[in-house]
């Protein structure tokens, strides 16, 4: 059985609250126009966070957050 990193659970858990964010906005009617997209942006921010583990989380918060990091 083969154990996972630190890493790899981080990342787990953000594809985990992507997917249910993204889940939240395919069940509501209002977003099925950009169905594909949002997909998209899950995957990439998947791809993202895999890479440096974290990182796509301090890209939403800063998005949400209005700030940029230098």
């Amino acid at each position: 059985m083969s154990q996972t990193t630190p890493q790899q659970t981080e990342s787990m858990k953000a594809s985990n609250c992507f997917a249910a964010v993204i889940s939240l906005m395919l069940n509501n009617p209002k977003y099925k126009p950009i169905e594909s997209h949002l997909a998209q942006l899950s995957n990439l921010l998947i791809k993202i966070d895999s890479e440096i583990p974290g990182s796509a989380e301090s890209l939403l918060n800063a998005i949400v957050n209005g700030q940029s990091q230098h």
